[in-house]
């Protein structure tokens, strides 16, 4: 993450003086790039923007367009919009068409150019920008939909609004006055440690939650809430865009994915105004139609959203204390902060052993990557203690068909292991009262069960192997018949414990009463 400018003045900067210098860099580093040496052999570079991401108002003020309420708001159609009622008085909406006429850059270039010749307005566009003189860089195909402004922020947000809000309650999707129902599930939902903002409830909170609490929302714990108390039409409209978000969300997107995507959220922004109200077809989620267009060209939605540099923001803030030059505050900072790693990384290539300092420095710059725990049969294990009790007969017999013995003395209690870059807890850990991070996905459904909910771990102390001990559970199916697959009700195999290798072990899931599910992708945490 690079700092490429800040601005610090009154309103919005001139977009088009502040980041020219930003484009004249970008220019020259496509033209002429840069040499250095590398281990005596010179090597040239040169780079390129292939990105630039943003929520809507930013999008307009950096493009020159109108904003997302006004005529022709839409960057990568032709789609005017319509203006309709909207309480008191009147907003944008653009009704579901089926096959837009999507804009081309050549158009899009033109129409910024003919507005700045005549002074006014062109199909959405009020004159030229800075992009344009980037000559690789396409408007309309490599200014992206950020998800986490559009859909989380935006989308989700405004459902949120509308099942909840009383100005509904004449309406049939209203659901306010089952809201204490829904905070009693939201109340004993307990998140794994990955997922660091426990679950708020709605009742006059929703409006503050954060762009993480609204994705949780929307992937985990909206469906399981809602099924016993939204109408099932309401239900089954927004598990639509549940399952397409949690696909583009993935890893390893094939076509069929693809397709599966764009036919759910098709169906959904088609069936948002027949259902809901012709002013929810807002911007945001006339987007979506286009979500899948940036999946297919750049990848999942989580390598190119705004997360991490609302977290850079977040980081930046840190800096400010209030002496009234907030960017020498922010440059120093960062300047220091650059520093420290730079030392971090020379101590490590130059083998210094001054352990103190090195963790000292590793600490300042949050650089410390070490593995956790003592080294396993396939994982890391973590507060290892002696086995104090007898262990049950059945346990005690599997471990003794497995390691060839019984005796006590011979194994040892573990709290928790590492695996598959996750921590895994058992029940005995005083932290899962909080949070859930024993219900554990197992690999290939091993004797008929999918996941198991870990007791403890024990260890034999010759071998190193490692075993969890727990009941296992399985699946019974989706949520919603042939929808949103990853959410699955699961149930409990048998009522005795089991015993399974940790090498069985993939991850930790994501439980929400009756209901488990896996995390999309391994790269986007809170």
């Amino acid at each position: 993450m690079i700092l490429w400018g800040i601005w610090q003045g009154v309103g919005k900067p001139k977009m088009c003086m502040f980041l020219k210098p930003l484009v004249l860099d970008l220019h020259n580093l496509y033209q002429i790039g840069m040499t250095f040496l590398v281990d005596g052999r010179t090597v040239s570079l040169r780079a390129m923007l292939i990105l630039a991401t943003m929520d809507l108002q930013a999008r307009a003020y950096v493009l020159n367009m109108t904003q997302h309420n006004g005529l022709n708001g839409c960057l990568y159609c032709k789609e005017p919009g319509v203006v309709v009622a909207s309480g008191k008085g009147n907003c944008r909406s653009y009704p579901y068409n089926e096959s837009p006429i999507l804009r081309s850059e050549e158009e899009a270039r033109n129409s910024a150019t003919l507005a700045r010749n005549e002074g006014k307005r062109i199909d959405g566009f009020f004159g030229e920008n800075v992009f344009m003189y980037l000559p690789y860089f396409s408007m309309t195909k490599n200014v992206t939909i950020d998800y986490m402004h559009g859909v989380l922020l935006g989308v989700t947000k405004k459902f949120l609004d509308i099942w909840f809000d009383s100005k509904h309650s004449q309406n049939a999707w209203y659901i306010g006055d089952k809201i204490k129902e829904v905070d009693a599930i939201l109340k004993k939902i307990k998140p794994p440690y990955f997922i660091h903002r426990r679950p708020r409830i709605l009742s006059n909170t929703y409006h503050h939650w954060k762009a993480s609490e609204l994705r949780n929302w929307l992937l985990f714990y909206a469906l399981p809430c809602l099924n016993e108390y939204l109408p099932q039409v309401y239900l089954v409209h927004f598990s639509c865009l549940v399952e397409a978000v949690y696909i583009l969300l993935s890893e390893g997107i094939d076509q069929s994915d693809l397709d599966r995507a764009e036919e759910l959220l098709n169906a959904f922004c088609r069936n948002v105004a027949p259902l809901y109200m012709d002013n929810l077809m807002s911007l945001n989620v006339h987007n979506l139609t286009h979500l899948v267009t940036f999946v297919k060209s750049w990848g999942p939605l989580w390598g190119w959203s705004c997360f991490a540099f609302e977290s850079f923001n977040g980081e930046i803030t840190k800096a400010i204390h209030g002496t009234g030059n907030v960017c020498r505050e922010v440059f120093w900072f960062l300047h220091a902060q650059k520093r420290v790693q730079k030392n971090v990384q020379q101590m490590h290539s130059n083998g210094m052993n001054d352990t103190k300092v090195l963790g000292f420095l590793e600490r300042l710059s949050a650089a410390s990557h070490k593995q956790i725990g003592t080294e396993a049969l396939h994982c890391n294990v973590i507060k290892i203690q002696d086995l104090r009790e007898d262990l049950h007969d059945d346990i005690r017999d599997k471990l003794r068909e497995i390691t060839n013995c019984d005796n006590r003395e011979s194994f040892s209690v573990v709290a928790k292991i590492a695996r598959n870059g996750f921590t895994m807890y058992s029940m005995a850990v005083n932290k899962v009262k909080k949070q859930n991070s024993y219900t554990l996905l197992l690999e290939n459904n091993q004797d008929g069960a999918d996941m198991i909910e870990v007791e403890r771990y024990i260890m034999h102390n010759q071998t190193h192997q490692v075993f969890a001990v727990g009941r296992l559970m399985k699946k019974e199916g989706p949520i919603l018949d042939r929808r949103v697959p990853h959410l699955q009700r699961v149930s409990y195999l048998r009522n005795n414990q089991d015993v399974v290798r940790v090498g069985k072990i993939v991850e930790p899931l994501i439980v929400v009463g009756k209901y488990a599910a896996r995390l999309p992708n391994h790269h986007e945490r809170d």
